[in-house]
């Protein structure tokens, strides 16, 4: 049986290069607008995305907070398309913008 503090020092190892505290633990809406009231577009696919662009200069690896997806954004590739169910989170961050 292992120390309890095993299971915390082993997460890091287990998300690698994930930024930790980036994303708040609130509830995010899953409706297809997204802040604004900006209609979403739906991929063909079915499901509905949002192009974010990250306001920091650092390049950072975040989990989305719904889908678990992660979304890597650098200062060479500042914008992408995020799942509307974790780019409301993202925004509240204050750290994403809609692009």
């Amino acid at each position: 049986m292992g120390c309890c503090g095993q299971k915390r020092s082993s997460l890091p190892a287990m998300m690698p290069g994930v930024v930790p505290g980036l994303l708040p633990r609130s509830g995010v809406d899953t409706g297809s607008s997204v802040g604004t009231g900006r209609t979403v577009p739906e991929t063909s696919s079915g499901l509905r995305h949002v192009t974010l662009r990250y306001r920091e200069r650092a390049r950072v690896r975040v989990l989305g907070p719904v889908t678990r997806r992660p979304y890597e954004f650098s200062p060479e590739q500042p914008t992408q398309s995020v799942d509307t169910r974790d780019a409301e989170a993202l925004l509240r961050t204050r750290q994403f913008l809609h692009a």
